[in-house]
């Protein structure tokens, strides 16, 4: 993944997360680009297409981090393993997983394509009771611990090596524990 189009996105995603601004994110694709996602019934098209489909998806939570396990990328394509903690706008965190695919033509992104686990998204179950709580669902074999990155070969940034560098930092630039900010989020 020597500085390729799928390294490329990872730090870009990873940029417009922490800045909730999808510019630069929307600048990786082609002027004809298709995007295109399970909850949505048309891909977005264009720049102005990726535009508003990376806002969307930046102001569908209050916070976002994406972690990327397994990339395969050939001939013009890559294969994205993530995994991401957000806190949904109600103020509930989740934790979600998923596929991308990127086709790309040179530099750009030509079509993006995302499959995901809408189970996690859906709104929260109201109870019957409002003491009972809200079933969870059952672990499985998809859990956190089964993705596990690739390690690169011939000087190539890994995919472990891109989620470490691109870890949340204070302004001292010492690394910010999203978990630590959560718990300080909800103790007020």
């Amino acid at each position: 993944m020597s500085n390729s189009v799928a390294e490329r996105f990872l730090r870009t995603l990873r940029d417009a997360e922490q800045s909730r601004d999808p510019t630069r994110l929307a600048a990786l694709f082609t002027d004809d680009a298709e995007l295109s996602k399970l909850t949505q019934d048309e891909p977005r098209r264009g720049k102005a297409g990726a535009r508003q489909f990376w806002a969307e998806y930046l102001h569908s939570f209050g916070k976002v981090r994406s972690q990327f396990g397994k990339v395969i990328e050939a001939d013009g394509a890559a294969v994205l393993e993530w995994e991401a903690e957000a806190r949904l706008r109600d103020g509930r965190p989740v934790k979600y997983r998923g596929v991308s695919i990127l086709e790309t033509a040179g530099e750009r992104v030509k079509r993006f394509r995302t499959y995901y686990d809408t189970a996690a998204l859906r709104p929260a179950p109201v109870a019957a009771n409002s003491a009972q709580a809200a079933p969870r669902p059952a672990a499985d074999e998809w859990g956190p611990d089964a993705v596990r990155p690739t390690q690169a070969g011939g000087g190539a940034a890994s995919v472990e090596q891109i989620n470490r560098e691109t870890l949340p930092r204070a302004s001292d630039g010492r690394v910010v524990d999203p978990k630590q900010e959560e718990v300080r989020d909800t103790a007020g």
